[in-house]
């Protein structure tokens, strides 16, 4: 499987709109872009914490509609390779 494993400190970039991380990711298609259940359960956290909760479960929600969602068995690997590559540049 090709594509790009988000960590949940990117996820929140893209809810800030950072221009580096849109730019990166909207040259890359959605299909192969994916988060870990893990990412998901932090995002979910975030929104708990947060005095505008609905607002962030929603745009979480949103989020989470157009992008793949990987098993946490599946994920594990995948981001090791992933964070030894980012740690490498």
């Amino acid at each position: 499987m090709n594509g790009v494993l988000l960590d949940t400190c990117t996820c929140i970039e893209l809810f800030r709109s950072n221009r580096n991380i849109l730019n990166k990711l909207n040259s890359i298609s959605r299909d192969l872009c994916y988060v870990s259940e893990i990412v998901v359960a932090e995002l979910y956290i975030g929104a708990e914490r947060s005095v505008r909760k609905e607002y962030e479960f929603n745009r979480i929600n949103s989020f989470l509609s157009k992008i793949n969602i990987l098993p946490i068995s599946n994920s594990i690997r995948r981001f090791a390779k992933e964070k030894a590559r980012l740690q490498k540049t």
